[in-house]
């Protein structure tokens, strides 16, 4: 199969998106078919952080661990997941425009019969493609909206138009497709 890349703009700082895709508490909410992240070996996740997942593909769970291989701030991003189902993903990070091009390469090293369906499949290869638009779509999503929260919190206002409000401990929240977050844009928020 082959690797899978794509890239898209998001009009959020580059810390603020780059905060959102390292934080692995945000890890499920932007990649469809990833279940669970447990046992976080650090707090800061930088270079060498590893951790437990959980996936679903093809109606299929596969389990295992996974490293951060790379955590340059504001620039590189880089994850390893070994296990029933190897991956790769390589996140790049570039200011432009007052916003941040977010670039993502996804390197698939599946074995055996597994490897010979997805790879002999024009429609999973195409699929594989959309999956990482969707990855990148719904982290542009989460950011600009949960930055434009952001952007609203020394507002005096205790409730906000979208979704969006400031608790009365001034702690951020937003509502986003039923669920509940705490300030995601901060690393390791």
């Amino acid at each position: 199969m082959p690797n899978v890349k794509h890239a898209i703009v998001i009009n959020a700082p580059v810390d603020k998106v780059f905060g959102f895709v390292t934080n692995p508490d945000n890890w499920t909410k932007y990649a469809r078919s990833l279940e669970d992240i447990r046992d976080v070996s650090s707090k800061a996740v930088e270079k060498g952080t590893t951790f437990a997942w959980q996936y679903r593909m093809l109606g299929m769970h596969f389990d295992g661990k996974g490293m951060v291989t790379e955590n340059v701030k504001n620039e590189k991003f880089g994850m390893m997941m070994e296990g029933g189902l190897p991956v790769t993903e390589n996140f790049g990070f570039k200011k432009v425009n007052g916003g941040t091009e977010l670039d993502v390469e996804v390197i698939y090293d599946i074995p055996g019969k597994l490897m010979q369906l997805l790879t002999e499949n024009p429609v999973a290869d195409k699929v594989n493609r959309k999956v990482a638009e969707g990855v990148l779509e719904k982290i542009k999503t989460y950011c600009e909206e949960l930055y434009a929260m952001y952007e609203c919190r020394s507002k005096p206002s205790a409730e906000m138009a979208g979704g969006f409000f400031v608790g009365e401990r001034g702690e951020l929240t937003a509502r986003l497709r039923g669920a509940i977050f705490y300030d995601p844009l901060e690393p390791n928020g």
